[in-house]
């Protein structure tokens, strides 16, 4: 007889809070942006209430013109303020929730399917008792070789165990001396989040190696989380306006 699975405790049982904003720096408006009949943000918000771990999705946002959106389409939103950060804002939410764990889900992820938000649910969920010492598990996917210096993607180095040491928009590690290619990985915007971590996160100021890095996944090494890295398959994320067109020749190819 087949042991019942530990991730089925967590069935219809997790919070997804996806913040969405306009004023992207890369790409305004985005979350609004059309995607093959569907907007960009309506695409993230059907892939998690989709998911078999979802209990609600809310969508958390300080655009009047994506909150109007939600409304309009009956989606669950909340008005936040102003954040320096997607994590705080997913912060300001949560903090009002009794959930122990928070899913955040970046507006801008339209082809994380509800099939590979499962499984990366699933690999976390089902041994989560034996690592309560992790604060964050983070979604990493391996970058092709030839993108390692596009500062559009937040590189990673981690240990042996998983645990991120490092994030940055450069390329790491640098391989400087040519003597071999490592590969590189890349994190997405998919986070399994201690609710009380997150908020812990959301109280401290970013520093200066944050500002400069442009990404405030530096805050967690810098402040003694321990952020693991869970492996997902990688997925076209709207960064930039050309990876609308990227997205949409996929969602044609498999007619989606």
């Amino acid at each position: 007889m087949n042991k019942k699975k530990n991730y089925t405790r967590f069935l219809n049982k997790l919070i997804f809070i996806i913040p969405a904003r306009m004023n992207s720096s890369r790409f305004y408006g985005k979350p609004l942006k059309n995607l093959n009949g569907k907007t960009v943000v309506e695409r993230v918000y059907k892939n998690c209430l989709e998911s078999s771990f979802c209990k609600k999705v809310i969508i958390a946002t300080d655009s009047k013109k994506i909150f109007s959106f939600c409304k309009k389409n009956k989606f669950n939103v909340m008005m936040t303020k102003k954040h320096n950060c997607a994590s705080n804002r997913v912060a300001e939410v949560a903090y009002k929730l009794k959930d122990k764990w928070i899913v955040e889900m970046q507006g801008d992820e339209p082809l994380l399917f509800t099939n590979l938000i499962d499984g990366w649910l699933k690999k976390i969920l089902d041994n989560i008792d034996n690592n309560n010492k992790i604060d964050v598990y983070v979604s990493t996917a391996k970058l092709n070789y030839n993108l390692a210096d596009n500062p559009n993607f937040v590189k990673l180095i981690k240990d042996k165990n998983d645990i991120i040491k490092w994030f940055s928009r450069s390329k790491i590690p640098s391989d400087w001396k040519g003597l071999f290619k490592s590969n590189i990985y890349r994190h997405t915007g998919f986070h399994l989040w201690k609710n009380k971590s997150l908020n812990r996160f959301s109280s401290i100021k970013p520093c200066p190696t944050e500002v400069s890095e442009d990404t405030h996944a530096v805050r967690l090494v810098n402040n003694d989380f321990i952020p693991k890295s869970i492996f997902l398959k990688d997925t076209q994320s709207i960064d930039v306006p050309a990876d609308l067109k990227k997205a949409e020749a996929i969602l044609k190819s498999i007619k989606i």
